[in-house]
């Protein structure tokens, strides 16, 4: 079987812990009764609202502290970071090692690393102190308000704690951005010139969006669940439940010659937009399936596949759990991947236990990905109980999505991941991950 010439290698570890082990804690995001509260703290609005918040007070582990000029979207990125360089024995007390095993230093890494939304919590104190009775008192801006208000401050500041000066790229496209800003790693590792020293790419997304307003906002647009459950394509679903987090992965350019049995790799990307709504995605999915379509383009997925070999696909949907978000992307799927002999497609959506933490979200779902090709096993939809009716009959015989009651799945082998991320404004990215 042969690959394209130019790979991005992702780096044998990843900054999200043991997806296995993890799992059973954050799906209890909307369980009050037996929340972990060391690990996630409610947020409540409305007798029937939860959100999974991080308490930024757990992240205060270091002897450098993250002190108040870091907002809190910094912080997860900063913290993140760190335990993926620290299982990378990339660093050590928060300072880059010069001599390590990948060879990564400041003058050849770069960062792709996104935000949904500003932070709104620094917005709002900062507009408080500008308006009576308070500015009567004489209360002072921050100086430190632009700088966290500012979207690429979180990887400026991940720059300057590790004396990192390759590229710094900066995506927010509403909750496609954790996706695409890996496609933009990846992109620019591909396309570098001869002059360009960049060899890695430190690629993600971080959100900090568990505000009252932001909550208010995503309830007046009818968005959220009402029963604070996440069920992607559960018949009972009613909206998606917002949570927070960071995603981060290192991602390091390869190619045919030094790629081993067992690495994973990106080997295709597709990003398009549907130029139909603000919120709402096309009916047919065709956004999502062109943005698919791209990432199959020109790999072994669709060029090389063994004829007389089966093959297994691990897509993990973007699908938030609404109605219309679900089904439209569920028809993109059957779209590409419907009726292929050669094919088993095995549907997933992690936000049954994580919530939709936003603009973070494409980039915890990709550590996923390569979570479950690393390990084989695909861990099912999370509240995903009866799949509604209007999906399962669309459903061909190669494509099956995963409910609770099929617990974890362990396969020989999964050999591709899919990773899809949709946003307002119909803004659509897909990565494709296969494994050596």
């Amino acid at each position: 079987m042969s690959l394209n010439e130019t790979f991005n290698n992702l780096a044998n570890t990843n900054g999200y812990k043991n997806v296995k082990t993890q799992w059973p804690l954050i799906s209890k995001i909307s369980n009050t009764d037996s929340l972990d509260f060391n690990s996630i703290v409610p947020y409540y609005f409305g007798p029937t609202m939860s959100v999974g918040k991080i308490d930024p007070a757990l992240l205060l582990l270091y002897e450098k502290p993250f002190n108040s000029k870091y907002n809190t979207f910094t912080q997860f990125l900063l913290y993140a970071t760190e335990k993926l360089f620290y299982k990378l024995n990339l660093s050590s007390n928060n300072v880059l090692k010069e001599n390590n095993d990948l060879g990564l230093n400041s003058e050849n890494t770069g960062s792709s690393i996104g935000t949904g939304i500003i932070s709104i919590e620094d917005a709002l104190q900062a507009t408080t102190s500008m308006v009576p009775p308070v500015i009567q008192k004489n209360k002072k801006l921050s100086p430190h308000f632009i700088p966290k208000i500012l979207p690429n401050m979180a990887p400026a500041n991940l720059h300057i704690n590790y004396k990192l000066k390759g590229p710094i790229l900066t995506t927010s496209t509403a909750c496609a951005t954790g996706t695409q800003s890996i496609i933009d790693g990846y992109r620019y590792l591909q396309n570098e010139d001869d002059f360009d020293e960049t060899e890695h790419m430190i690629v993600g997304a971080s959100e900090a969006s568990g505000h009252a307003l932001s909550i208010a906002g995503f309830q007046r647009l009818r968005a959220m669940s009402v029963k604070g459950v996440s069920k992607p394509f559960d018949v009972e679903r009613d909206g998606f439940v917002l949570s927070e987090g960071c995603g981060v992965m290192l991602l390091s350019k390869s190619n045919i010659s030094n790629v081993k049995e067992n690495d994973i790799c990106i080997v295709g990307s597709g990003l398009t937009s549907d130029g139909y709504h603000l919120t709402s995605p096309l009916p047919d999915g065709d956004g999502g399936y062109r943005a698919m379509k791209k990432a199959c383009k020109n790999t072994v997925l669709f060029e090389n596949l063994e004829k007389n070999k089966m093959y297994n696909l691990y897509v993990n949907c973007h699908a938030t759990s609404t109605k219309v978000g679900d089904l439209s992307e569920i028809k993109a799927i059957i779209k590409l991947f419907g009726g292929a002999k050669n094919l088993n497609v095995y549907v997933v959506s992690s936000k049954g236990a994580l919530g939709h933490s936003l603009g973070a979200s494409g980039a915890i779902e990709a550590c996923i990905c390569y979570q479950t090709l690393k390990t084989n096993t695909i861990l099912p939809t999370k509240n995903l109980k009866h799949i509604d009716q209007e999906i399962a009959s669309l459903l061909p015989e190669n494509i099956k999505i995963l409910t609770e009651a099929d617990g974890p799945l362990k396969l020989e082998k999964i050999d591709f991941a899919m990773n899809n991320s949709f946003g307002f404004g119909g803004v659509n990215s897909s990565v494709l991950l296969y494994k050596v």
